[in-house]
C-alpha cells in the first residue's frame, strides 16, 4: 500500500480520502481545516503539479458543494496573474475534488508561522497582493475574505497568487447570494473589513 509524508507523519493511502489517488501520484496532506483537506500531488496524465482541494465527507452537505461550485466556477472565468488558477472539478466517492494550479507557494499565513518577514520580504509581496487584489475587483468581484491563509506565495519565484473564493461573490449581483444570508457574518472575524460588519 503507498505511503504518504505530510509534516513527518507517515500517511498510508487509506487514511486518505477514498478515491484521493484516482488519477494523482505523489499526494501529501498539505494542509487541513474543519471542512477540507488540501494535498500536494502530481497528475497521473502530463505529470502536471497540482493541488487537490478535497471537501471532506461529512460536509458534503448542499451548502458545502455549492460553496466549492461557486468557487470553481469564479476562478474558471477569471484569468489573471494573481489568482489561483482552477483546471478542474471533480467527484471522487461523493465528494468534491477541485484542481487547482500548484506554483510551489505557501500561504502567507505559513511563512510567517516560524518568523515574521523582514521589510524587504513583506513589501514586494503586498505589492503583488494588492495588484492581484485589483484584478479581483476590476472583473467585478468581491473576495469577502482576504486574510493570510488566502494569500499564496513563492519566495523562490516572487510569485503571489490569491486564493479562497467560496463566499466571493459578483459586484453586479443583486441579490443576495444563496451562500450567504442577510444579516450573517462571512469570512474571517480577523480580517472582515469595516465594510463588510457594517
Amino acid at each position: 500500500m503507498p505511503e504518504f509524508h505530510t509534516e513527518g507523519v507517515r500517511m498510508k493511502s487509506n487514511d486518505l480520502p477514498p478515491g484521493i489517488l484516482k488519477g494523482f501520484q505523489d499526494v501529501t496532506l498539505i494542509h487541513e481545516s474543519e471542512r477540507s483537506s488540501v494535498f500536494r500531488g502530481i497528475r497521473t496524465e502530463g505529470s502536471q503539479p497540482v493541488i487537490l482541494k478535497v471537501l471532506k465527507g461529512d460536509q458534503s452537505a448542499l451548502a458545502e458543494v455549492a460553496t466549492y461550485k461557486n468557487e470553481y466556477g469564479i476562478l474558471s472565468d477569471l484569468d489573471v496573474p494573481g489568482v489561483i488558477k482552477a483546471y478542474d472539478l471533480d467527484t471522487q466517492d461523493d465528494s468534491p475534488v477541485m484542481v487547482l494550479e500548484d506554483f510551489g507557494g505557501e500561504s502567507l499565513q505559513q511563512l510567517t508561522a516560524e518568523r515574521p518577514l523582514t521589510l524587504e520580504e513583506f513589501f514586494p509581496l503586498a505589492v503583488k497582493a494588492c495588484e492581484g487584489l485589483a484584478d479581483i475587483h476590476a472583473a467585478d468581484l468581491i473576495h469577502k475574505d482576504i486574510n493570510p491563509g488566502h494569500i499564496v506565495a513563492n519566495p523562490d519565484t516572487g510569485h503571489v497568487k490569491i486564493i479562497g473564493f467560496g463566499i466571493a461573490s459578483r459586484q453586479q449581483q443583486t441579490t443576495p447570494s444563496p451562500l450567504t444570508h442577510p444579516g450573517q457574518l462571512t469570512g474571517t472575524l480577523v480580517s472582515c473589513q469595516s465594510s463588510s460588519v457594517g
